[in-house]
């Protein structure tokens, strides 16, 4: 007889921004501690959960907190013609175009956002922002755009199930949020061959480097060195193209999908020899 094995696994950080953190996150806490407890083995999906849980669940030597980044099988089915999309969207190719892709909640910061399309739009008229998603948020947002006078140029688009038909046509992808664990939307960008700036917050540094070769980190809040990111890039086609070459080749090696199961096949060998003992 073998007693009951239990691998446990934190995939994100959530709900711990404004008005909600004071009734999740002790939650999250007292969770997280369980568990931990009662785990052979807890899993994170990147080194910044680790960091962040370790302390809370009183990491020991004896029981590490494992990092194993999360897959793409990187099967991307483009199924619209990219002039097809743009129609849809009402851009042409002399537009310059940019996406987020996120849920529209405060856990993400867009309002650092819409300042960043106010001072690049200044400049460069041509440049339409595309969030894709929806959430509590998105009544707010457009108002906030409109406040802005961004209507032209800052556009929701809702939930797209066919989401890489819409990365495909993007120049930039970016991502501005309080915090991540390890984000699928940037996963998914640098899969279709994008260039990322992104706030560096939680596991975003992980997945897109630090050498500034597959994007661009900023510090959070920070529209004007965000901007200054845009416009760089804007003003430079051939750094664009190459950063997103060298994004393509980076996730495809680190969320290689053999290595991600060869991981975890690795980890149930060893709590089947454990609960055997």
């Amino acid at each position: 007889f073998r007693s009951i094995s239990q691998i446990g696994s934190f995939r994100s950080l959530s709900f711990w921004k404004g008005h909600l953190s004071k009734y999740y996150r002790p939650l999250d806490n007292f969770l997280a501690k369980w568990l931990y407890s009662s785990s052979d083995y807890l899993i994170v999906n990147s080194e910044n959960l680790k960091i962040h849980y370790k302390d809370i669940v009183k990491e020991k030597k004896t029981k590490p907190i494992k990092v194993i980044h999360n897959a793409y099988d990187f099967q991307i089915s483009l199924t619209k013609d990219k002039k097809l999309i743009k129609t849809e969207l009402n851009v042409t190719d002399s537009n310059f175009i940019i996406v987020m892709i996120a849920r529209l909640d405060p856990w993400k910061d867009f309002q650092t956002l819409l300042s960043v399309a106010e001072i690049v739009i200044k400049s460069y008229n041509s440049v339409v922002f595309y969030l894709i998603g929806d959430g509590q948020l998105k009544r707010e947002i457009n108002n906030e755009i409109t406040k802005r006078e961004l209507n032209d140029n800052v556009i929701l688009t809702g939930e797209k199930k066919d989401i890489h038909n819409y990365i495909n046509i993007c120049n930039i992808s970016v991502l501005s949020t309080h915090g991540e664990g390890s984000s699928n939307a940037i996963i998914e960008s640098m899969a279709c061959g994008k260039p990322i700036i992104a706030t560096d917050v939680g596991g975003n540094s992980e997945i897109i480097g630090t050498d500034g070769k597959c994007g661009i980190l900023i510090p959070p809040e920070s529209p004007a060195e965000f901007s200054k990111a845009v416009i760089s890039l804007i003003r430079d086609d051939i750094k664009l193209k190459n950063m997103g070459k060298a994004a393509q080749k980076r996730i495809q090696n680190l969320c290689n999908m053999e290595k991600y199961i060869s991981s975890y096949e690795n980890l149930f060998s060893s709590v089947y020899v454990k609960s055997g003992e």
